[in-house]
């Protein structure tokens, strides 16, 4: 198998021939992408074409709302279903999901058109939908020839109640009217295009370093892109690449607030602005804890509470014992290093006027009330912290 993820578009593609008992031969490819254009939109292809035999294939597609957290290995032992089933359906070459998250509440819908071609000729009519509790399928089947390609193109559009009233009429309407695999394909790719021509780095004499450059860069422009100034969030200890640390906030933006102050100040202003929307619950936590000022949390989800656990489990032992990992109280000097680092990079006054002085002061009264004097010492101690 071959698998291929260009960086400058942000395709993933795989290329594989399999042989299978009674000696059929097939070449599968498939592409799939993430829409830098539209952020509600992916789109995925599979193209299969038989080498030395005529047959039917079956094919099936699903929208999975039962989907569970299972990737990291010290987890399994824990809750990791996550989604709780609201409605699915149909509504033409329409199959939709609507799910909500068992904590937040929030509503995601999702909706995916799956269109088939034989040669290029469109050959949906005898697409069957059916659902479960949960999960909406799309399945069929079709012959082909010797040398036939067959395409699945599906197109899929989410949103969510964070951005709409009601998300499953968002869903739908999308994944009615947006293009093509093709159309899309351009349109993303000539955001990245821009991208790319801000952001790219050259490197002289090693093909590596490189490689490795423009990959990080990447991942950068998937974990928190352009698009990131009209959403409240934030960029997640691992971004995009597992499902350690549970999507939560750390202090990771210190390290890469740099990249956006330069880059993309927008999209560095609204990561700091999801820090101002939370200061409230930063004073809150303080005042729990017994100090002045807003104390941030180590790790921060959706309405900026502490998430870190109070017992961990030890994935060596199999036994529970004391977390003491939220004594990490760095996380508020953090924060008050991005604010001024984003103000001395990008001079934007009326920001650090009306949000950043005021994260700046109320970091200083906690640290000022944390900070003790030691009259054995002459100094200052900062004691409880890990």
């Amino acid at each position: 198998m071959q698998r291929t993820l260009d960086f400058k578009t942000g395709l993933l593609t795989r290329k594989m021939t399999i042989k299978d008992e009674e000696g059929h031969i097939s070449r599968i490819e498939s592409e799939r992408f993430a829409s830098m254009d539209n952020p509600h939109v992916a789109a995925l292809r599979y193209r299969v074409i038989p080498q030395n035999y005529s047959g039917n294939i079956t094919f099936w597609s699903a929208l999975n709302g039962a989907i569970e957290n299972t990737g990291v290995e010290r987890y399994k032992a824990l809750q990791s279903k996550h989604l709780q089933p609201m409605e699915q359906g149909s509504d033409g070459e329409i199959v939709f999901l609507k799910v909500k998250t068992v904590q937040s509440e929030i509503e995601i819908a999702e909706s995916a058109r799956l269109r088939l071609t034989r040669n290029g000729k469109f050959i949906n009519d005898n697409l069957v939908h059916t659902s479960e509790s949960g999960m909406v399928f799309s399945f069929g089947d079709q012959h082909i020839n010797q040398g036939d390609v067959f395409e699945l193109e599906k197109v899929v559009a989410v949103f969510t109640t964070r951005e709409e009233r009601n998300p499953l009429i968002s869903s739908l309407s999308s994944a009615k009217a947006t293009g093509t695999f093709d159309e899309l394909l351009k349109a993303s790719t000539a955001q990245y295009q821009k991208i790319w021509e801000e952001i790219d780095v050259r490197v002289e004499g090693n093909r590596l370093s490189q490689k490795l450059l423009r990959m990080h860069l990447y991942h950068l422009m998937v974990s928190a892109s352009p698009h990131n100034e009209k959403l409240d969030a934030s960029v997640t200890a691992r971004g995009l690449h597992g499902e350690a640390y549970r999507g939560h906030i750390f202090w990771d933006e210190l390290f890469i607030l740099p990249f956006y102050d330069i880059h993309f100040p927008k999209t560095a202003r609204s990561l700091l602005m999801y820090r101002y929307r939370r200061l409230n619950k930063a004073r809150e936590y303080a005042r729990e804890h017994g100090y002045k000022g807003a104390m941030f949390p180590w790790q921060s989800g959706s309405d900026g509470s502490e998430e870190t656990q109070t017992i961990h489990l030890n994935p060596v032992s199999g036994e529970w014992g004391s977390d003491h990992s939220s004594l990490q109280r760095h996380v508020s000097l953090a924060v008050a290093y991005n604010v001024w680092e984003y103000f001395h990079i990008t001079q934007d006054k009326e920001f650090l006027e009306q949000y950043g002085m005021e994260m700046l002061l109320e970091i200083c009264r906690f640290w000022e009330n944390k900070a003790q004097w030691d009259e054995k010492t002459g100094r200052y101690n900062i004691d409880g912290v890990m």
